[in-house]
């Protein structure tokens, strides 16, 4: 009846609805001190959140859809993140930078800013 794909689900759902996941996560990528499986994973986790909830035009979209502020709070950071000096960090937000970018949710002035710091 009720498989584990099922309560997989429901627990993205119910997951995705506290606001503060993706700054908490973004804040534990951002952490240089951290593990960097710790921080890696905090990664993954993100990517499924802006799969799941950045845009109703993605085909993984299940809701709710993020908030503009919360989408401004992780731009600057995810950005940053692209030029992490651990590699796996770079590819991981890397990832959702082009995940994001393929919802035309950044601009290229975002881009031209990261490359002149």
């Amino acid at each position: 009846m009720w498989g584990p794909c099922f309560f997989l689900h429901a627990t993205d759902e119910l997951l995705f609805e506290c606001l503060a996941l993706p700054l908490s996560l973004i804040q534990i990528a951002s952490t240089a001190h951290l593990n960097i499986s710790v921080r890696q994973s905090a990664l993954l986790v993100l990517k499924r959140y802006v799969q799941h909830c950045w845009s109703d035009g993605f085909e993984e979209f299940t809701g709710p859809l993020a908030s503009d502020g919360i989408k401004d709070r992780l731009r600057d950071p995810l950005l940053g993140l692209v030029t992490d000096e651990q590699r796996k960090i770079r590819l991981a937000a890397s990832s959702i930078v082009s995940k994001i970018a393929g919802a035309g949710r950044f601009t290229l002035g975002l881009y031209l800013r990261v490359e002149v710091n």
